[in-house]
């Protein structure tokens, strides 16, 4: 059993997807509700806009700022699927944060009624863009849904309920999951160590689908050794297509000084 010598981060091609505002937008419905969420969007007796100011939420999004992000969580309708998509690239953010990994620089441009997002990549110099557009409006007026690539978001992000799974080595809980565009399964978890140092196993997670297909992670991004009392954020890549409502089972183990406890799976409920 081998300990990872370095964190490996996938592109964030694999999140980012797609400048005035009042962009046309449809009503938002029950499916444009997030599957976990705190509560859905309530209606009321005013009538649903027919535009929406979607430009600060994808500033935002393309800003890969935790501070804006979460801010931009806020703006968005109570409950719906933009919310819960961008908390999910707020935590691979924070995952990020955690790793000492620097996002790419993200440029944000009016395409048609929609916007597109394009970034270069460091190493390849490759240019990757993506469009958002298909506007959701609550009856609040705020952002509800969108279009990632033409693909919209239902079915496609889920958020953890706050459920914790406890073992000696550490407490897990769901953030949040995401089935990307480009077919990939993204789950985020927080970790909370108790009172030893905890270190990650290679391969540290595996996903196994409800169907019995099991995965190892392609990637990751977050701590590979948390202190004592400490906590983190950690984001996990698996090859999909890959359905939610399977189990995501990390592999870790106590290390008090120098010597390394017996490993520790802990296994999250995912969607």
């Amino acid at each position: 059993m081998n300990r990872i010598a370095g964190a490996a981060l996938l592109t964030a091609a694999l999140f980012t997807a797609g400048c005035a505002g009042g962009s046309p937008a449809e009503p938002a419905s029950p499916s444009d509700s997030a599957s976990v969420a705190a509560g859905a969007e309530t209606t009321s007796a005013a009538p649903t806009p027919k535009t929406v100011d979607a430009k600060p939420y994808f500033e935002a999004l393309t800003s890969r700022d935790a501070t804006k992000m979460a801010v931009a969580v806020r703006s968005a309708a109570p409950g719906s699927l933009a919310m819960a998509y961008m908390k999910h690239q707020l935590n691979s953010v924070n995952a990020d944060l955690d790793a000492g990994l620097d996002a790419p620089d993200e440029t944000l441009t009016k395409k048609g009624s929609g916007f597109r997002s394009c970034s270069d990549d460091a190493e390849t110099g490759e240019t990757t863009c993506y469009t958002y557009g298909k506007f959701k409006v609550g009856s609040n007026g705020k952002l509800a849904s969108f279009s990632v690539n033409g693909r919209p978001l239902t079915g496609r992000v889920v958020l953890g309920g706050g459920k914790v799974v406890d073992s000696s080595a550490a407490k897990v809980s769901l953030l949040s999951a995401y089935q990307t565009a480009s077919g990939y399964l993204t789950v985020a978890v927080k970790v909370r160590t108790k009172g030893a140092p905890v270190a990650f196993f290679d391969p540290v997670a595996t996903y196994r689908a409800p169907n019995g297909q099991q995965r190892a992670q392609s990637g990751q991004s977050g701590l590979q050794d948390f202190g004592a009392n400490s906590q983190g954020t950690r984001l996990f890549f698996f090859k999909g297509p890959l359905k939610f409502g399977g189990t995501m089972t990390l592999l870790m183990a106590p290390h008090p000084g120098d010597n390394y406890g017996a490993g520790v799976n802990v296994t999250v409920k995912v969607g």
